[in-house]
């Protein structure tokens, strides 16, 4: 099943997640030979972002700046989640708008699906 409105996400291809945190001078090299670059990009806020995954995000953000500068937004599906006890829906929109002031024009949002633990 594809989840993106366009159907040619779909299809085999390289493609890689690792790139939004990856030294910067490696971006040109993939961007030359990857054909997809799906970023989960958490939250585009510092507060949110560093909360969820104890890291920074400004790396994410010039990357993914500079992998759209090379290779254009139709090639960097974006996911944006709902991540449950960290963000909010007006969080999630707000990234969006921040992702879109930068060229972002595919986006996946959902509802991260936290599992609980058994006792």
């Amino acid at each position: 099943m594809c989840i993106f409105p366009d159907a040619r996400l779909c299809r085999p291809a390289i493609q890689t997640q690792a790139i939004p945190i990856v030294a910067a001078a490696h971006i040109p090299a993939a961007a030359a030979v990857v054909d997809w670059f799906f970023v989960d990009i958490k939250d585009m806020n510092p507060s949110i972002y560093k909360a969820y995954t104890g890291q920074d995000n400004a790396l994410v953000k010039s990357n993914l700046a500079l992998l759209l500068s090379l290779v254009g937004a139709e090639r960097i599906p974006v996911r944006v989640p709902h991540i449950p006890g960290f963000n909010t829906d007006a969080d999630v929109q707000a990234s969006v708008a921040e992702l879109t002031a930068m060229g972002v024009t595919v986006f996946d949002v959902f509802a991260y699906k936290i599992p609980t633990k058994k006792v």
